[in-house]
């Protein structure tokens, strides 16, 4: 009898593919979270780049750049709760920030990241402004 079960081949594929799909799949759900953490990035990233440029041309004005930021963050990018916006005598800088569970499709991997996914950029004030 064990002879007759050592040379059935019978479900032999089963077994590789049972053995392979967790594999796979999670192979999957990495780069699957891994692409939305990087367009959520790129998206962040061109956000505070038109936040901060508008800001250096004077574009935003108000008396305090925070009611002026809101006021840009609503009409451009509603889907940053956190867009902060510091300016001194040369230069502005604004900081996006997003949680990382508004970003992942899948959560398995959330806990080895940080809380925020934040994208920071900084532009010089252009003169007369």
């Amino acid at each position: 009898m064990l002879r007759r079960f050592l040379v059935d081949e019978r479900g032999s594929a089963t077994m590789e593919f049972v053995l392979w799909v967790p594999v796979f799949a999670l192979i999957l759900i990495v780069l699957v979270d891994a692409t939305f953490v990087y367009l959520s990035f790129t998206q962040m990233l061109n956000a505070s780049r038109d936040a901060a440029r508008r800001a250096s041309l004077g574009e935003l004005s108000c008396t305090s750049y925070a009611c002026s930021l809101d006021t840009f963050q609503a009409n451009n990018y509603p889907n940053y709760p956190s867009m902060i916006l510091d300016r001194d005598t040369n230069s502005v800088t604004v900081t996006t920030a997003k949680p990382f569970n508004e970003i992942l499709a899948f959560t398995i991997f959330s806990g080895l990241l940080e809380d925020n996914l934040t994208t920071s950029v900084t532009m010089r004030v252009e003169p007369g402004v």
